[in-house]
């Protein structure tokens, strides 16, 4: 236990803030936000 959360949820706290600093870093910045999938995909058929 740490304070009153358990580790497990301590862990899953600080990366959910951690990854809405990184959106919020993105925003003000005025970057793109990363694609999932590339724009261009080249089918292999």
């Amino acid at each position: 236990m740490l304070g009153p959360l358990r580790i497990a949820q301590f862990v899953s706290l600080t990366g959910i803030l951690l990854g809405l600093a990184g959106l919020t870093w993105l925003y003000f910045l005025k970057r793109p936000l990363p694609d999932v999938f590339p724009s261009e995909v080249k089918e292999t058929n």
